[in-house]
């Protein structure tokens, strides 16, 4: 698929996820399987444990300035990294457009409603998490919090790619058309 800025991720239905063309309020769906990469995710986590484990007790870093940077160019590169792999992500969605009835769309969208306010309130803890931590390592230059630092700016910016206000936005406006 081409990259879009009129096509916005608004939900899932059916366990598919449904894109909303802006400039022709047509319904997408798409026909990739959703991949779960849950073990991943754990297998990842548990092996990264040690690795910060020893790096919390043997890399401490006393410069400030130099503790600056590492922070710095960790979130960069996990925002880097995040973006790209959004955009990548979209590219290789295979659309194909769905009709949706107003008794599947009402619910739909009041589900997708309280999504929103969800993504917000978790884009809000994570930015107080991210800058917490991030203050935390520069002020006792532990490991730990920088690497928690820079993992969850990962999913901050994928959050940020997704364009949640435009989304609001969109389900607001299909609230009332209904």
């Amino acid at each position: 698929m081409k990259y879009s800025k009129q096509m916005i991720a608004i939900g899932n239905l059916n366990k598919k996820a449904l894109f909303y063309d802006k400039a022709t309020g047509e319904w997408y769906t798409s026909t990739d399987e959703q991949k779960v990469s849950t073990t991943l995710t754990v297998f990842l986590t548990l092996v990264s444990l040690p690795l910060v484990r020893w790096l919390d007790a043997d890399f401490i870093v006393e410069d400030f300035g130099a503790r600056l940077f590492l922070l710095f160019a960790g979130i960069a590169a996990s925002a880097a990294f995040a973006g790209h792999y959004a955009r990548k992500s979209y590219l290789r969605l295979h659309l194909q457009e769905i009709f949706l009835t107003e008794e599947e769309l009402e619910p739909f969208l009041q589900k997708e409603e309280k999504n929103v306010r969800t993504a917000f309130l978790t884009i809000g803890i994570l930015t107080a998490v991210i800058l917490l931590c991030g203050y935390g390592y520069l002020r006792t230059s532990y490991f730990l919090f920088l690497f928690v630092t820079v993992v969850l700016t990962f999913p901050l910016v994928l959050f940020l790619c997704s364009r949640l206000w435009e989304r609001r936005q969109i389900i607001k406006q299909l609230v009332q058309t209904i």
